[in-house]
């Protein structure tokens, strides 16, 4: 089983947080650079971000690259994400089960997607103020820092075993 844990915005203040939850995903947007499947090279989805942002800046264009490039890429089945719920006040935590999948069909605004097994949530006020502010990122995805992923694990080890 992975470590790496990936934090998935679900989209701006959470809105995408019960679609994330109940069709059992996380999804990320940049649907007008299309679809990215037969994209391979971090030179190729600069390509496509810049065809379809033409008027964004070279930073921007960039960071969404590299967002997109390691969504479809580098994330792998097994690896934790987490995403989190702003009206929720918590962080849902499970395992990437799929590989990824490009269709606009399932969220229009967030085309691509990866379907997850969600484990458990963690209240964002259990959290300590590092953990949260190294969460607090406004990239819609980035990996999580390793304390930040002791921390939330432990949280959901703890609600586990009370269950039982």
């Amino acid at each position: 089983m992975s470590d790496k844990m990936w934090m998935v915005r679900a989209e701006v203040g959470g809105k995408r947080f019960s679609d994330f939850q109940t069709r059992s995903l996380v999804a990320i947007g940049w649907a007008a650079a299309g679809d990215p499947t037969a994209l391979v090279t971090r030179a190729g989805f600069k390509a496509a971000i810049a065809g379809a942002l033409p008027t964004a800046s070279r930073g921007y264009m960039i960071s969404s690259a590299s967002q997109l490039y390691r969504f479809v890429r580098e994330i792998n089945i097994n690896d934790r994400v987490v995403a989190y719920g702003r009206a929720e006040r918590c962080y849902m935590v499970g395992r990437i089960t799929g590989g990824y999948k490009y269709d606009p069909s399932i969220l229009s605004s967030s085309p691509n997607t990866r379907t997850v097994s969600w484990e458990g949530q963690v209240a964002r006020d259990r959290l300590s103020s590092n953990t949260r502010m190294s969460l607090g990122s406004i990239q819609a995805l980035f990996v999580v820092p390793d304390r930040a992923v002791r921390e939330l694990l432990g949280f959901l080890s703890s609600q586990t075993s009370r269950a039982s």
